[in-house]
């Protein structure tokens, strides 16, 4: 695919490139369609797929675009249908969910068992971190960590994924016109001798890297390059009079499906196109054995992919359209191959992957529709839907409206049968949902409280806590970071039963990344980065909370990033202590911290400090800065 100026007109997009695929010899775990699937068109001649590709092309771009278009000019999508809802009866009683149980803290990811990648991963007896494009492994079997042996990358190096000594490094590379994802396997057997192999590269940008069971599955976005006034990699000009329906009848295959290098392209038959519109980007799905033995092909879904959510057994593609979200779902159990398994649709915007959740077989989604104005307000409306399947396609089975009428949603998590969500104006409704009848769910409590949660962890079936900001009531603007728990052991009534407050001025990047949060449950430690923002924003009324032992941070220690730790027992907080980085570090992955064996390891300031989790009495430390 030759290089383009995007339109984001009706799909978005990120601004990173492709991801990549390897998968042993003989394990096919690509993803192929379900012998009569409606939902998807699979094409065995490549000329069909062209067809079809120009007719879809050609049914939502303008005819001749717009003054200054570069890439393809799209017709705004229509409004939906509002479709009348019925619940059916006869529920069927949701299945229970067994938790693993922890060796090492690992990754903080949204469902156990499911890995996520992230700048750092804890086994046991190491720690890996990724930084300025090296991965390095730090021994921590002898009780303090210790460097041993790290490898460089000349791509811009940003995630990992671990499974045993197999290592998958993603990154992208956008040194030239076209911008990609890079992936290169690693071998981590010897500590002091890293092996890296040649990377793969994949025109796109990474949506998602999941990986459960010895497998990873990669989702990588990318938008045809049509209309392009550019030069393509081989430098020969493929001017093109705009981004019109001419355009897309001059485009070829190669203009649709994204470039790759080291690893087999999308074959025309390993390509699908929704029978109802989903947008025009090219959705890339593969899948990847960790032992990093062979390439797989891989295969394309013509829809956009803003968010990913993945079960232990599904995958779940959400495609905002308009005032709905379309949502694909593929079996990706065990080791088997990824199979196309049904697709839906939910009135409103699904606004992350913590908006959905797979339990008991039914998935669970929460969507706020914004509508038209009336009187100069545009009204929101948050609701949450359950959803079956029935054949190939994924059917509305329950509904909770209201929640959070004209609020913005800045949080949601899902634990067993039970839903948690956030809203926020002004104060903080932790709304409580009942969904053990999946027919009938219902709103089983709320609670409301100063300020708002970025982030949901729930600790156990009682205990959940809080990241995110305390709020001015009067204004509801934010003043600094809280940390709160929440007694939900009796749904209709959720209590905030302690809360810290890092003081005015101060964020988490666990506000945004889940991945910084750290919770222990052996010994019930909590770890939360703090950063200052320098901002200081005053209160104009007082804000009442339950009183916590902990002091918050001293103003001259703001411009020091530092992970404050905490210890959750019963509901309650207490202090343990301060982990301090060096003074306006520059390293990228400070607000880490990840516990191995007796270990608190802290990553901050180009190093890893450890320290006993009894009393954080300093272990020793390891440095590259």
């Amino acid at each position: 695919m030759h290089s383009s100026t995007r339109s984001r007109t009706a799909v978005s997009t990120t601004a990173m490139a492709a991801a990549v695929a390897l998968v042993s010899a003989g394990c096919m775990t690509g993803l192929v369609p379900s012998a009569g699937a409606a939902e998807l068109e699979t094409f065995s001649a490549c000329d069909a797929l062209l067809g079809r590709l120009h007719q879809v092309g050609r049914e939502h771009v303008r005819e001749t675009p717009s003054a200054g278009a570069e890439g393809l000019d799209y017709l705004p999508l229509p409004e939906p249908d509002v479709r009348a809802y019925a619940p059916p009866r006869d529920a069927e009683p949701a299945a229970t969910a067994a938790e693993p149980e922890a060796t090492a803290s690992g990754t903080n990811v949204q469902e156990a068992g499911v890995d996520e990648d992230d700048v750092v991963e804890a086994g046991p007896g190491r720690l890996l971190v990724l930084e300025d494009s090296v991965l390095r492994y730090v021994d921590v079997s002898g009780g303090k960590p210790v460097l041993r042996g790290s490898t460089a990358f000349d791509f811009s190096a940003l995630s990992l994924l671990a499974e045993g000594d197999h290592v998958l490094v993603i990154g992208a590379d956008t040194s030239a016109a076209t911008s990609w994802v890079v992936a290169a396997a690693v071998d981590v057997s010897d500590p002091d001798a890293l092996q890296s192999a040649e990377a793969v590269r994949i025109e796109g940008s990474l949506t998602a890297a999941r990986a459960h069971d010895g497998v990873a599955r990669i989702v990588v976005d990318s938008q045809p390059a049509i209309g392009s006034d550019t030069y393509g990699r081989d430098q020969r000009s493929r001017l093109r009079a705009g981004g019109g329906r001419s355009a897309v009848d001059a485009s070829t295959l190669e203009d649709w499906l994204p470039d790759v290098e080291g690893a087999p392209a999308p074959a025309c038959d390993r390509v699908m196109v929704p029978r109802e519109y989903a947008g025009l980007g090219m959705l890339t799905i593969m899948s990847l054995d960790m032992s990093g033995a062979g390439v797989l092909d891989t295969t394309s879904l013509l829809t956009g992919g803003e968010s990913v959510y993945a079960s232990e057994t599904a995958l779940y593609v959400a495609t905002p359209s308009g005032r709905s979200t379309a949502l694909h779902a593929f079996g990706i159990a065990g080791r088997e191959a990824a199979t196309y398994l049904a697709s839906g649709d939910v009135d409103g915007r699904v606004e992350d992957r913590w908006s959905m959740s797979e339990f008991g077989g039914v998935l669970r989604v929460v969507a706020t529709d914004t509508g038209p104005r009336r009187g100069g307000v545009r009204t929101e409306t948050t609701s949450l839907h359950t959803l079956r399947r029935d054949g190939d396609r994924l059917v509305q089975a329950g509904r909770i409206d209201g929640i959070g009428r004209d609020e913005e949603v800045k949080a949601v998590r899902f634990a067993g049968d039970t839903g948690y969500v956030v809203t926020f104006k002004r104060t903080d409704p932790l709304w409580v949902l009942d969904l053990r009848d999946a027919e009938h769910p219902e709103i089983a409590g709320e609670l409301h409280v100063p300020g708002f949660s970025s982030y949901l962890h729930p600790l156990d079936d009682r205990t959940l806590v809080g990241v995110g900001q305390e709020a001015d009531p009067t204004t509801g603007r934010p003043l600094g970071l809280k940390v709160s728990t929440y007694d939900v052991s009796d749904p209709a009534h959720p209590t905030e039963t302690s809360t810290w407050a890092a003081g005015p001025g101060t964020t988490s990047p666990a506000e945004e990344d889940a991945h910084a949060f750290l919770w222990w449950q052996p010994t019930g430690t909590v770890a939360v980065p703090v950063h200052s923002t320098g901002t200081v924003v005053e209160p104009t009324a007082d804000i009442e909370r339950p009183a916590a032992d902990i002091a918050p941070m001293p103003v001259a220690e703001r411009d020091r990033p530092e992970t404050v730790v905490l210890r959750a027992d019963g509901g309650a907080l207490t202090a343990t202590g301060r982990l301090t980085c060096p003074a306006r570090s520059r390293h990228t992955t400070t607000g880490r911290s990840a516990v191995v064996g007796d270990l608190l390891l802290n990553v901050c300031g180009g190093g890893v400090s450890g320290y006993r989790l009894g009393d954080l009495t300093p272990a020793g430390s390891a440095s590259w800065s």
